[in-house]
């Protein structure tokens, strides 16, 4: 029932990411051409850095990141709050799980001065482990910045991971 779950979680992520790629997106009509590129441009370097950090094992610029107050996260087929999560990871991961991200895939699209929704995909994301187990996963991911008074700041976010069966690749 789990893994039907994570599959229906996974294939809602998967529509909003095709609707978001696909959708004709009209720039708000207050913002000019120029400020969608710029603010796309910033939170973009943003996640990228997210991105690198986490993959290094250091959660520290992601915890910084964070809205204050902080919205929900997704992570396959749990809902929790942003901050407790990422809290959670922090205590799990920081300077102890290494990634390597294979296919990092990042669309950044503006919906106003205020908001801005990313979406992210990796085609073959491997997790260092410490006892040197190395998991391997696809991710589809969205996330909500919003415009705060320290810069923007990561509000919101959806995960979802399909493990990578070895022997499905190998045949």
């Amino acid at each position: 029932m789990k893994a039907v779950a994570a599959v229906l979680a996974a294939l809602v992520a998967l529509g909003v990411l095709m609707y978001v790629y696909t959708a004709p997106a009209d720039p708000p009509a207050e913002m000019t051409e120029a400020e969608i590129a710029q603010i796309e441009a910033e939170v973009e370097q943003i996640m990228r850095g997210l991105y690198t950090s986490v993959a290094d094992a250091d959660v520290g610029p992601w915890m910084e990141t964070l809205a204050e107050p902080a919205g929900p996260w997704l992570l396959d087929t749990e809902i929790g709050d942003l901050r407790e999560t990422s809290n959670r990871f922090e205590a799990e991961y920081d300077s102890q799980v290494t990634q390597v991200l294979g296919g990092l895939e990042i669309q950044v699209d503006a919906i106003s001065r205020t908001v801005v929704f990313v979406a992210a995909t990796v085609q073959d994301r491997e997790w260092h482990l410490v006892d040197g187990t190395i998991d391997r996963s696809s991710t589809a991911e969205t996330w909500v910045f919003v415009a705060t008074d320290d810069g923007w700041k990561l509000y919101a976010g959806q995960s979802a991971i399909f493990p990578i069966d070895e022997v499905a690749l190998e045949g």
